[in-house]
């Protein structure tokens, strides 16, 4: 009867482990230098998709996930205007969000785990590594990670000089997952 309560109550632990990402709480934080000395940050919201993770057996993990384009937040109207609708930026009219799909988990010592997947923005596709760490708070999942990207990989900013623009990105992905 132990044997067969103790099966119960692992199979319920493992069961919690579905999550739907928190669109409130999860988000992109950014940040590229503008003339090589003014840091530009910012944010974008609007994260949705599917998360599977059971950490574990991050094997087992699939993301497939979007962001909202056009919530791009750099505390500066004008700028926030122009990252949104300008043709070699995210011209959010035509591309209206940016996608990530993993191919593999992988955990290590060193950060915790790392998602291999692809990213696409502007229609352009890359394979990116995103190492992450994972905590549990409040019921809910928190995965933290952080990326460098080059803007030209995705077509943004084409035409802008590295001067005037940073070629690198340097991103925080922060998502929420509620247990269901």
């Amino acid at each position: 009867m132990r044997t067969l309560f103790a099966l119960l109550i692992c199979f319920l632990s493992f069961s919690t482990f579905a999550q739907k990402i928190n669109s409130e709480e999860s988000e992109i934080t950014f940040s590229v230098y503008n003339m090589t000395v003014n840091e530009v940050e910012g944010t974008m919201t609007g994260l949705s998709g599917d998360v599977n993770f059971d950490p574990d057996d991050p094997s087992t993990a699939t993301f497939d996930v979007e962001l909202d384009a056009s919530t791009v937040f750099t505390s500066n109207k004008l700028r926030d205007r122009h990252l949104r609708n300008k043709k070699n930026l995210f011209y959010v009219e035509l591309f209206p969000t940016l996608k990530f799909k993993s191919t593999e988990i992988i955990e290590n010592s060193d950060y915790g785990y790392t998602v291999v997947g692809t990213l696409t923005i502007r229609d352009m596709s890359k394979e990116v590594r995103i190492p992450f760490k994972m905590v549990e708070k409040d019921n809910k999942i928190h995965l933290k990670g952080d990326i460098t990207l080059n803007r030209l990989d995705y077509g943004l900013g084409e035409g802008i000089k590295p001067m005037m623009i940073s070629e690198d990105i340097e991103a925080t992905i922060l998502c929420v997952l509620d247990r269901e």
